[in-house]
């Protein structure tokens, strides 16, 4: 028997209340729960469950969390993939929610009483990046601080270092860090001495790391370095289910924040859902923001969108404006047709991922029941 454990069960895990059917489950030794990504990024991955008989086995974790159903996790031990103080690669597009995931692991791990620091590798000038990761000493350039200034590993140690943006990082400074990696000490910019550092790396990117090895942009030898274990969080287009209970999620923030009591009205989600979303759940982070500031009563409703998420087919129809968006309409509408309606062979056929194609049938309003039924009649 598995336990089917859904957004609501997994925050009560996460508060340690499990319900008394989960909690029985558990006790009589089932190693599998099904739970979704949305739980996972945004929510119940914010808390480590806190108990010792869960942990998530890696090699799953590895393959990457893509489908658009429910995953399945075989559960060995809770704390399996932050017990194992491993360097650990996180891929996935801008504002997937790639720290949000780091912060978790963090939490989780040994080291959760310790500093976790984060460094976005690309937002910072290539002259300054290592003086800010191994820091320097007093009189080490003009204008340097007096005493000097502990970097990034320094005020890291004991703990976790996540590199974002690893990727980004010039080919000059990732041989200085390789060394760091492997020796585990570090040397401030103007200094011979040398500072034993403790620290476990997770590194993030949305780059492609293995192509841009192929290119020459990014030391193999690094790559394979972090590359000990991988986890690909998927983007927000291919969990359209989760952008429901999300929304909410940052309207109750919001309320909580300023003291409002505000609400997500119904109309609002086709038109969220429907959307494809390209900065992922930091976008849809900073939309719902934006609805929540213009509500002046107690429910965001559509109007409270930006004009780029607002449906722009006219009311009673189901044609999309756009004509891209209706030659994509018609392509998929055949290829449905040739398969009765199969979803996933027609996903095949167009070489998209399910929930893509679940995404697109909602935004260019094909109605699948109506599909069906005359696919049935013509029979």
């Amino acid at each position: 028997m598995k336990l089917l454990l859904d957004t609501h069960m997994l925050l009560w895990a996460a508060s340690g209340t499990l319900p008394e059917k989960a909690e029985q489950l558990l006790l009589d030794g089932n190693n599998a729960l099904y739970f979704s990504p949305a739980s996972i990024w945004e929510i119940g991955i914010k808390k480590s469950l806190g108990r010792s008989d869960f942990k998530v086995d890696p090699a799953v974790l590895r393959r990457g969390l893509l489908d658009n159903q429910y995953q399945e996790l075989p559960i060995t031990s809770l704390h399996a993939l932050a017990a194992a103080d491993l360097p650990l690669l996180l891929l996935g597009e801008t504002g997937a929610g790639k720290e949000v995931f780091a912060q978790a692991i963090h939490q989780a791990c040994s080291r959760k009483n310790r500093p976790f620091i984060s460094v976005n590798c690309a937002a910072i000038p290539e002259d300054l990046l290592e003086s800010e990761l191994f820091g320097y000493a007093e009189g080490a350039f003009t204008g340097s601080r007096k005493g000097g200034m502990r970097g990034k590993f320094e005020l890291a140690n004991g703990g976790t270092l996540l590199l974002d943006e690893i990727g980004d990082m010039p080919l000059a400074m990732q041989s200085k860090l390789l060394r760091v990696l492997q020796t585990q000490e570090v040397e401030k910019l103007g200094s011979e001495a040398k500072v034993r550092v403790d620290v476990r790396i997770l590194a993030s990117t949305n780059e492609d790391l293995a192509h841009r090895v192929e290119e020459g942009l990014f030391r193999s030898d690094l790559y394979y370095r972090l590359n000990v274990l991988t986890i690909t969080v998927p983007p927000l287009r291919e969990r359209v289910e989760d952008i429901p209970e999300l929304a909410r999620m940052f309207v109750e923030e919001l309320c909580r924040k300023y003291g409002r009591r505000v609400r997500l009205g119904r109309d609002v989600l086709p038109s969220l859902t429907a959307y494809h979303w390209p900065g992922n759940i930091r976008e849809l982070r900073n939309v719902i923001g934006r609805c929540f500031m213009l509500a002046t009563e107690d429910v965001i409703r559509p109007e409270h969108l930006p004009d780029s998420i607002r449906p722009t087919s006219q009311p009673g129809s189901n044609e999309p404006d756009n004509p891209k968006d209706r030659r994509e309409r018609r392509m998929i509408l055949e290829s449905l047709a040739a398969y009765d309606g199969n979803i996933s062979r027609t996903a095949k056929e167009l070489g998209i991922h399910r929930a893509t194609l679940y995404h697109k049938i909602q935004h260019l309003g094909i109605d699948m029941e109506r599909f069906r039924r005359n696919i049935r009649i013509r029979g």
